[in-house]
C-alpha cells in the first residue's frame, strides 16, 4: 500500500474559514527525502495566492476583495512522534516573519505563485531518530488574519540505514491528516 501523504493543507483543521484560506500550497518536498545526521535539509514549497478562494469582499478589511500581502507571518508548531505512536509537541514559535526568511515572497499579490526554499543545517547530534512534523499557520502580517496552513512530516534516520520503511519525505499532499 502507498504510505499516507506526507504533507497536506491543514487550513480547515485549524479553523480557517474557506473564505480566508487564500494561500494554496503545492510541490511541497524535501531534499533529501530522509534527513540524516550529516545531511541538513532543504524544504521546497510553492505558494499560490488563490484569489478565487474568497468571493466576499466584505471579509477583508481593505477596499479590495483580495489585498496584496505585504507582510506574511507564520506560527510554527513542531512535533515528534513519541515511541512511533503519538505526536508530541516539542516547540511552538509564533510570528516568524516569512518575508525576512524568504526575500522573494513579499509582496504576494492575488493570483501570484511564488516558490520558497527553507535551508536547515544538520540537526543536533543528540536529536532522536524518528518522525517529525511541522505545522505552519500563515497569517497576513498586517492584520493577523490566518490565510493558510500546511502540515508536513519527515523522517530522521541514521546514515546508510535501509530507509524503505521511512518513505519519501513530503510525498503526496493535498487534503487529509498525517498519520
Amino acid at each position: 500500500p502507498d504510505p499516507p501523504p506526507s504533507w497536506y493543507d491543514c487550513s480547515s483543521e485549524v479553523g480557517i474559514p474557506p473564505s480566508d484560506a487564500v494561500l494554496a500550497f503545492s510541490d511541497v518536498r524535501s531534499d533529501p527525502e530522509v534527513v540524516t545526521p550529516k545531511s541538513g535539509q532543504r524544504i521546497y514549497k510553492t505558494i499560490t495566492y488563490d484569489a478565487d478562494a474568497d468571493d466576499d469582499a466584505a471579509s477583508f478589511p481593505s477596499s479590495s476583495a483580495h489585498p496584496t500581502l505585504e507582510e506574511i507571518a507564520v506560527d510554527f508548531h513542531q512535533y515528534y512522534k513519541l515511541f512511533d505512536r503519538r505526536w508530541t509537541t516539542f516547540l511552538v514559535v509564533h510570528g516568524v516573519n516569512e518575508c525576512d526568511e524568504h526575500e522573494t515572497l513579499c509582496p504576494l499579490r492575488p493570483g501570484e505563485t511564488k516558490e520558497v526554499v527553507t535551508v536547515h543545517p544538520p540537526l543536533n547530534p543528540l536529536t532522536p531518530y524518528g518522525w517529525y512534523r511541522s505545522r505552519q499557520v500563515y497569517k497576513d502580517g498586517a492584520t493577523g488574519r490566518r490565510v493558510g496552513c500546511v502540515d508536513m512530516k519527515f523522517r530522521y534516520a541514521p546514515e546508510g540505514k535501509d530507509r524503505r520503511d521511512g518513505g519519501a519525505l513530503l510525498r503526496g499532499g493535498g487534503a487529509g491528516a498525517i498519520e
